[in-house]
């Protein structure tokens, strides 16, 4: 099969593009915005000329991202191309824990796919369940909810090296929606998505139980106290908590983290260990949010408190192990859902007179900080 093969881009201009694009649009979105004097987000009533923008923009990410060249720049995407390489196209599938991501490589084996027609595959799961979770969430406002997933600050480095842990948690993100909506005819979706997801990636049973504790804890109060007492935790027990989950051996595909690293293609940006506290002031912009709408403004959302429950649970638990090297690892199992904490809100809820110019700002502000981490803190 030649339909699809790789771009033919300068590997390491990939990255630097993909973000100066993504800003631009962002950019330019927040300009539209900018002089609206009407509440087009907050009551739907954006043209269809935006939503098939917004699927046309997902179709052309699923593209860019899944047909890159081959190449160290992507990190574990070399990786990734050397083990399906390896395998061969009768291989049975090895039924371990993580037999569907195997099963996946032998499927695409099977079908003579090439190896970027793979990790296309891969980000068609990647980016489609998100078109799914952009669907259910608004069908009305399909650009924006695309542009905040696409110019979140983890959205490219799980697109092209933690693919495995990406995909898995958008795969989570659907499950979770679908079953904070308490429509008992998704009920059995959404548990075969975790399902799915977890025979691909272990460590989602984090969110997972995070999830259905936020059945329980339906204050987002309380929420917010446990989010908060993790931070005291952390700062008095240093990494023994880190060690406690170690020596259980509890999500173990994230247990190397644990240990120091000497060589990483990543070392420069996220291996430092220690208490993270730029880690720390990124995790807390969404909490913010969720504290502003659910206790400043009293805003009810049965769907809104299963997910602000869920990222504050799930990022407590990361605060909790903060000093482990790669912690961002740990930390994208709440990140993943960042996104939307944020955009929900501002398309479903009418929060402000003339919320379109406050959505333009809090998108710019939102793009921003991924455009000045890249190209400045980073850079």
């Amino acid at each position: 099969m030649l339909l699809f093969t790789q771009i033919n881009f300068p590997a390491f201009l990939y990255q630097s593009a993909y973000h100066l694009i993504i800003f631009v649009l962002c950019a330019l979105t927040s300009i539209y915005y900018s002089f609206s004097h009407d509440q087009k987000l907050s009551f739907g009533i954006n043209g269809k000329f935006l939503n098939y923008a917004g699927i046309f923009l997902m179709l052309s990410v699923t593209v860019f991202l899944g047909l890159r060249p081959v190449d160290l720049v992507f990190v574990d995407t070399q990786l990734y191309a050397d083990m399906y390489n390896i395998i061969d196209e009768y291989e049975e599938i090895r039924w371990d824990n993580n037999w569907m991501w195997h099963g996946i490589i032998v499927f695409c084996k099977s079908l003579g796919f090439n190896v970027n027609q793979y990790f296309l595959l891969i980000e068609s799961v990647y980016i489609g369940s998100l078109f799914f979770v952009c669907l259910k969430v608004s069908r009305h406002n399909f650009w924006l909810a695309a542009l905040f997933f696409f110019s979140s600050f983890s959205f490219y480095s799980y697109g092209v090296n933690g693919l495995r842990n990406g995909m898995a948690c958008h795969i989570v993100l659907l499950g979770i929606l679908l079953l904070a909506n308490r429509d008992k005819k998704w009920l059995p979706v959404g548990l075969l998505l975790f399902a799915f997801a977890y025979t691909i990636h272990k460590s989602i049973l984090l969110p997972f139980i995070c999830m259905l504790a936020s059945f329980y804890i339906k204050d987002v109060k309380n929420a917010i106290a446990i989010w908060g007492i993790s931070i005291l935790l952390s700062l008095i027990i240093g990494n023994a908590f880190g060690d406690f989950i170690q020596s259980i051996g509890l999500f173990e595909d994230k247990l190397s983290y644990f240990n120091d690293v000497e060589e990483s293609y990543l070392k420069g940006r996220f291996s430092q260990t220690g208490f993270r506290f730029d880690f720390l002031l990124y995790s807390a912009m969404p909490v913010l949010m969720i504290w502003y709408l659910t206790i400043k403004r009293n805003f009810k959302d049965n769907v809104y408190t299963i997910l602000a429950n869920t990222y504050l649970l799930a990022n407590s638990f990361w605060i909790l192990v903060i000093r482990a090297t790669f912690s961002n690892r740990f930390a994208y199992l709440s990140w993943f859902i960042y996104p939307i904490i944020i955009f929900y809100p501002l398309i479903r809820m009418n929060i402000w007179e003339k919320q379109d110019r406050k959505t333009a700002l809090i998108l710019i502000l939102y793009s921003g900080f991924t455009f000045f981490m890249e190209f400045i803190y980073y850079g």
